[in-house]
């Protein structure tokens, strides 16, 4: 239910916290008074509501930041949390005079949340602090010694989101403390749930862990995936005694049962009792808040939405943002104990306290405080009345909390005893000693029965010291016993009814129920679609649907063929003005007959058609080729004498998959009465549309079925071909006697619909326990039976006969086979030597021996059909195999077409659902955009009817101000004054002189009368001069009497203004006498009234005129307001009659025709374009042929830019050849003409080159001696290497025997030594066998070592580099022997094209 914020009874108080909130949360029983924290350390105690005390609120204020809060359940004790590690524990009975009665440091590290519990008995707090490194504090708190005190932590479950107390569970055992729930994820972020048992009363802490038997843990795993982004669980809370309410980080509420499996071991995940939010819908849930009863449960989540749900129904009753997502959303929520009262906050933006929509809801406030001292309600205005400071940073004065030393104990006990009396004490040792002497004879007597002899033995039950006791507790067990099994009834009756109401909800109504088809030989699976029953009501919609769909298509078709001519307008849209009928990737679109699209879709499927029987006969083709080269290898094989083998056993599987599939065949009946996607412009045809998709989605799924029936019946005819071939095969086995197990296939489980109904006797894991009475009853039942079958055995007439007439056995000789047969021979044949044998008995074993060889030879021949029967058998238990697995996977691929075509139809419903839900929150943002303008229209006629009102008053004031001016102009006139003494007797000096006093300025007076009773003369008020009637006049109002505030409603006293002159009798000029002068003073009484009357006017006017022109600026605004409403209702509506034609049409495209950059989640379609076929490949074509043109005229440049390199090479070429031609004439000039040069002239060159071939012999000669030198030279350095070598790897060897050795005396020595040394000091000792040693000595040890080692190194280079000096010093030495000049010139021919090269 979405609510309005002018519906909600809101009240934001920000004002006393300037930093973020980290918890809220009610003192008592209900709101009249929080408690709230914040980041900066203060904890403030306020009232909701304002009574009687100005303050209204506490402080404490404290040095670190606060975390978390929990109160007790009266509100007497608040506990408050620090991110110090510190509890500080408030007595807030009288919340206005709060103080902090104990502080703990539980721990160095911070607390992220507290909660707590009422104990056992009442008398104190159970308290569970989450800290933030995942721990959980378990801490007591008394209420009658208000202390603070740690009990240890529990560690190991892994990372804590939230913690609270489990309160919904009361047990009627009050010895038992609570649960306490956890959620959050374990190491192998698996995200869990954990209920701890909370420590008993009188714990007393050993070890800073609580060990696993002082706190019962039950743990259940939460989600299926271990991924930490969407199923990591955020806030729990208790809802009743068997479920628990869990939020997650990606929106969801779930309810789950409590956890019941021991330990921290999980199963599978856990199945939630339902969910009250689905995830995605909302952010991460901060907080779940249920009232006292568990009928609401209030979520907060971090998008600022708060929601209510109804219990156990899980309705949602509320859904408000009313914090802001972008600071953190909602943090946390709270209510009062019936849910109608909500206080929430956002952390920054302040706490809201409110109630459900038309409630009614009023918070009285909390004045209790107020009755005990009302002298000091306002008495102590410091800031010590209302505030409070602690500093909890100070280690030394809160030291963190260790466990006590292992013999405080006894120390305690010591105390305990030196307490009580002597004789107290006496005779509990006196005790102690004869309950030590009884056990002591009970141990003696117990081990003398056991060493006893049977007949003198007696037996555990008859060895019983009280009968008495043993009879109560048998009879208390047996009790226990009879209520644990009612119980176990009960709850198995109620399972019972749960299971049977929903067989009757959810699986009677079921048509097709769903199951599998599974592989033979691998995992491969079909699952067929589970189908609903459909109703009456549903067909007869569906009826009544298509009949008028089919009425509408009718009536298309008659204004397509025969349209009257005042009808030709009604086509909205023409499919043949914008298709060409080839698209095939719209979804769902058919061309209508006798249309332009519809013979072109037809030529194009003939088309397909054509291309597919042509790779059809192609594949054919391929085929019968493929056969006749395998006929000529067959015929080949069978001339060489060889069998053919087949891997196989003769099976050939064909896929039939490629060719299609049934799913692109159907044509649903709902097919024809679909609307096209082009007339999809109504809302109407949207939802007869959905209907229509739906119907059709059943017919794939329906026909699916029939094909998943059909391989259902085909699987279990091939299991029985292949339990009968599967028989036959033992039963040859059997014949062969060979040993050898063979499988028979059976339908799993999976395969039988009402096997989800069925419960085997292996899914049961636990062992049912049987008492010795039911033991007892079974085997004497056992025994019966036995006994029966003996004697029915004995008895049993048919079978003696069977034995005494034919062995025991149904079979002739005949129907024995060889293998049966049995020779029967002479005892006398093993024991008389052949040769000893008489005629007759010779001939009788020569028959015999005839016949066990053909008895061999038979059985022989029968093995050999056997075995021939068992290789054909078997060969048909694989072809039945394959056959079956060839079926299923053409199922499978069924399936797959199947899922296709009608999650396409489902995507189809989604998206017209929600163009449908865009049409009606257009209509809805329409209206509100009307009532808006209509409220704004209504403003601007308010205003401007305000205006015109004000601006009448504004006219009427002028003309009453000029009224004003015209009077004041005409008494201030000299002729005015004149006048008045016409008729006097005063002469013309005197008249001016009074005319100059008349004239002479005066301030006005406010608040003073001109007749004072302390004065010396009665002066005339200016009221009782004489105004006329028809000049507006004004009151002054008096100083003193006058309210500052006057818009508070006070009314204000009124009195008339009066104007007091400073001119008195002694400035009377002279000759004037007292009458005149006295008219003069009222002529300027009445002068100076009206010119106050004038400026007053003058005021008000100016004020007037200010406060019209705030009129005026109102009616701007409200028109303002207006023309922007009006224009936004406009433009709002332009864009539905452009979304009107603007219809979504759904695409079918192979991934490779996809151009569109795929992004990481969601891809962004909007800015595509749909390009035909056709125009890409026109595009191509043409960038192929231009691509073409291109590199022939490349090719042309290329050859023509190869021809010009040419010629500039050979120009250049020849350039040089030039240059060197002069430069060798030059040479040949200049050549100095010796004894050499003419030798050679003369042609004795041949000696020469004789001398020099001879010269060049030896010196080959010369070369390979020093070769064939340093090859044996190098030999023997190779031999020496290797040789030294080996010499120290048996070096290494020894050495590292010898390592170990010492290592194994080091170990043993060691361990003498540690054994050795004091056990209060142990030595130091390292893995592997290293012992304790000195660090300055191994630092010397390794850098000796190492200088020794770089020392060896360079002398090896120095010997090697000496070697390599000397070897280049021999053949220094051998090239300066054979040095000689060599004056020799290599001539070459140049080439003519650089190519050549």
């Amino acid at each position: 239910m979405y609510v309005r914020a002018d519906q909600l009874q809101m009240e934001l108080l920000t004002w006393f916290h300037t930093n973020a909130i980290t918890c809220i949360c009610p003192i008592g029983t209900g709101l009249q008074v929080c408690a709230s924290a914040d980041e900066g350390g203060r904890l403030r105690l306020w009232q909701v509501c304002r009574g009687e005390d100005p303050k209204g609120f506490r402080v404490l204020r404290f040095t670190s930041a606060l975390t978390s809060l929990t109160v007790e359940s009266r509100g007497k004790f608040l506990l408050a949390s620090t991110d110090g590690g510190c509890i500080h524990a408030v007595s807030c009975e009288r919340w206005s005079e709060a103080q902090v009665i104990d502080t703990q440091r539980i721990s160095e590290v911070g607390i992220a949340k507290i909660c707590c519990i009422n104990s056992e008995d009442g008398l104190a707090l159970k308290v569970a602090a989450l800290l933030f490194d995942g721990r959980i504090a378990m801490v007591s708190f008394s209420l009658r010694d208000p202390k603070v005190k740690m009990l240890g932590l529990v560690e190991n479950l892994g990372t804590v989101e939230d913690i609270c107390f489990h309160d919904q569970d009361k047990t009627e055992e009050l010895n038992v403390p609570g649960k306490l729930l956890a959620v959050g994820y374990n190491a192998d972020a698996a995200s869990c749930m954990w209920a701890i048992r909370a420590l008993k009363e009188g714990y007393e802490p050993r070890d800073l862990t609580i060990p696993r038997e002082a706190c019962q843990l039950w743990s259940t795993k939460l989600t299926s995936d271990t991924g930490l982004a969407e199923g990591r669980p955020t806030a729990v809370c208790s809802l009743s005694k068997t479920e628990v309410a869990v939020g997650f980080a990606n929106g969801a509420v779930k309810v789950f049962a409590v956890p019941t499996h021991p330990g921290l071991i999980l199963k599978g995940p856990a199945t939630p009792v339902r969910s009250l939010l689905q995830p995605g819908v909302h952010h991460v849930i901060t907080s779940l808040q249920p009232n006292i009863s568990a009928t609401i449960l209030t979520i907060g989540s971090m998008d600022g939405t708060v929601l209510k749900f109804g219990l156990p129904e899980g309705n949602e009753l509320l859904n408000k943002t009313l914090h802001n997502p972008y600071n953190g959303g909602t943090a946390q929520v709270a209510c009062s104990r019936d849910g109608t009262v909500t206080m929430t906050t956002g952390g920054s933006d302040g706490i809201i306290v409110w109630s459900e929509p038309g409630a009614g809801i009023t918070l009285t406030p909390d004045d209790s405080h107020m009755s005990v001292e009302e002298d000091d309600a306002f008495g102590d205005a410091s800031p010590g009345g209302f505030a409070f400071e602690l500093d909890d940073t100070d280690i030394n004065a809160f030291p963190a909390w260790s466990p006590p030393a292992a013999g405080g104990d006894a120390a305690a006990g010591d105390d305990e005893e030196v307490e009580l009396s002597e004789e107290a004490a006496a005779k509990r040792k006196l005790m102690a000693h004869e309950i030590e002497a009884l056990r002591k004879k009970l141990r003696i007597l117990v081990d003398h029965n056991a060493n006893a002899p049977d007949l003198e033995k007696l037996d555990r039950s008859e060895f019983c010291v009280d009968f008495e006791e043993r009879f109560a507790i048998a009879s208390k067990t047996k009790e226990r016993c009879d209520e644990l099994r009612a119980d176990i009834e009960h709850q198995n009756v109620a399972r019972q009814l749960v299971r049977d109401r929903l067989i009757k909800e959810f699986w009677d109504p079921m048509r097709g129920k769903g199951c599998q088809i599974t592989s033979l030989t691998s995992s491969l699976a079909v699952s067929n679609y589970p189908e609903r029953t459909v109703s009456e009501e549903e067909s007869t919609v569906t009826r009544k649907l298509r009949m008028l769909r089919r009425s509408e298509q009718l009536e298309l078709q008659m204004l397509r063929s025969n349209c009257p001519p005042e009808l030709r307008n009604d086509m909205v849209l023409d499919e043949d003005h914008f298709t060409t009928g080839r698209e095939q990737y719209i979804v769902n679109w058919w061309p209508a007959s006798n249309t332009k699209a519809a013979e072109a879709r037809a030529k194009q499927l003939a088309e397909i058609e054509a291309q597919a029987k042509q790779a059809q006969l192609e594949k054919k083709a391929a085929a019968e080729k493929e056969a006749e080269k395998q006929k000529e290898k067959d015929a080949k094989a069978a001339k060489e004498g060889r069998e053919k083998s087949d891997d196989t056993g003769g099976v050939k599987v064909v896929d039939d998959t490629g060719g299609g599939t049934s799913a692109d065949s159907i044509v649903a009946e709902e097919q024809k009465y679909l609307y096209e996607p082009f007339e999809l412009v109504t809302n109407s045809r949207r939802r007869l549309q959905i209907h229509l998709l739906q119907s059709l989605s059943a017919d794939y799924r329906l026909h699916f079925n029939e094909l998943f029936k059909a391989c259902q019946g085909d699987k279990k005819n091939i299991i029985d071909g292949i339990k009968e071939k599967c028989s036959r095969i033992r039963q040859i086995l059997g014949e062969l006697q060979i040993e050898e197990e063979v499988p028979e296939p059976t339908l799993q489980e999976v395969e039988d619909a009402d096997s989800v109904l069925k419960v085997q006797d292996h899914e049961i894991t636990v062992e049912k326990w049987i008492s010795p009475e039911e033991k007892k009853a079974m085997e004497e039942a056992a025994a019966k039976e036995e006994e029966r079958l003996r004697q029915l055995r004995e008895n049993d007439a048919g079978q003696r006969a069977l034995v005494q007439m034919m062995g025991g056995t149904l079979k002739t000789k005949k129907d024995l086979t060889p293998l049966e047969i049995v020779l029967d021979k002479e005892p006398w044949m093993d024991e008389i030597p052949e040769e000893d044998m008489s005629e007759a008995q010779k001939l009788a074993f020569a028959e015999y021996q005839a016949k066990e060889k053909a008895l061999a030879e038979a059985q022989d021949a029968y093995k050999k059909q056997l075995s021939a029967e068992l290789k054909t058998l078997r060969a048909g238990v694989q072809e039945l195999t394959l056959q079956f697995e060839g079926l299923l996977k053409k199922l499978h691929h069924e399936r797959f077409a199947h899922d296709a075509k009608f999650l396409c139809q489902e995507l189809y419903c989604a998206r017209l659902q929600l163009a449908l839900l865009q049409n009606v929150e257009d209509n809805l943002v329409r209206e509100q955009a009307q009532f808006d303008l209509a409220s704004a229209q209504q403003t601007v006629l308010a205003c401007d009817t305000r205006f015109s009102a004000f601006s009448a008053e504004v006219q009427k004031a002028k003309g009453e101000q000029d009224d004003r001016v015209r009077y004041e102009k005409e008494v201030s006139s000299a002729q005015h004054f004149r006048q008045a003494f016409a008729n006097s007797t005063l002469e013309a000096n005197a008249i001016t002189a009074l005319l100059q006093l008349f004239r002479k300025k005066k301030e006005l007076n406010r608040a003073k009368s001109f007749a004072s009773e302390d004065g010396g003369r009665t002066r005339r008020s200016a009221s009782t001069v004489g105004i006329p009637k028809g000049v507006p006049s004004f009151n002054l109002v008096e100083e003193g009497a006058s309210d500052p505030y006057p818009d508070l409603g006070v009314e204000q006293k009124v009195a008339h203004a009066q104007v007091e002159d400073d001119i008195s009798f002694e400035d009377c000029p002279e000759g004037v006498d007292e009458d005149s002068f006295n008219r003069m003073l009222e002529l300027r009484a009445e002068k100076l009234q009206a010119e106050t009357e004038v400026a007053r006017g003058a005021a008000v006017l100016g004020e007037m005129g200010g406060f019209l022109g705030h009129l005026e600026r109102e009616c701007m605004e409200a028109k303002a307001d207006f023309d922007r409403l009006e224009r936004e209702l406009r433009e709002h509506k332009a864009l539905m009659g452009r979304e009107l034609y603007d219809i979504e049409i759904l695409f079918k495209l192979k991934q490779g025709q996809v151009e569109v950059p795929q992004a990481a989640v969601v891809t962004d379609y909007s800015d595509a374009i749909v390009i035909d076929q056709e125009v890409v490949e026109s595009r191509n074509r043409r960038i192929t042929e231009l691509g073409k043109d291109k590199v022939h005229i490349l090719t042309k440049i290329k050859e023509f830019r190869k021809s010009l390199s040419t010629l500039d090479w050979e120009h250049e070429m020849l350039a040089l050849q030039t240059t060197d031609l002069e430069e060798r004439t030059k040479d040949v000039h200049m050549l100095r003409v010796t004894k050499d040069l003419q030798s050679l002239l003369k042609g004795g060159e041949e000696g020469r080159n004789k001398a020099e071939s001879d010269l060049l012999e030896r010196k080959i000669e010369h070369l390979s001696e020093a070769t064939e030198k340093k090859e044996q030279a190098l030999k023997k350095q190779f031999a020496m290497l290797a040789h030294a070598a080996k010499l120290r790897k048996n070096e290494n060897g020894m050495l590292e025997k010898k390592l170990r050795e010492l290592q194994q005396n080091v170990i043993q020595r060691e361990h003498i030594r540690r054994l050795r040394a004091p056990s209060g000091q142990p030595q130091k000792t390292g893995g592997g066998g290293r012992v304790e040693e000195d660090e300055g000595a191994a630092k010397a040890a390794h850098a000796a070592f190492k200088e020794l080692r770089s020392r060896q190194k360079l002398m090896e280079v120095a010997k090697k580099n000496t070697e390599e000096i000397e070897i280049l010093h021999k053949e220094l030495d051998r090239l300066r022997q054979r040095t000689f000049p060599s004056f020799v010139q290599l001539h070459e021919d140049r080439p003519t094209n650089p190519d050549h090269r």
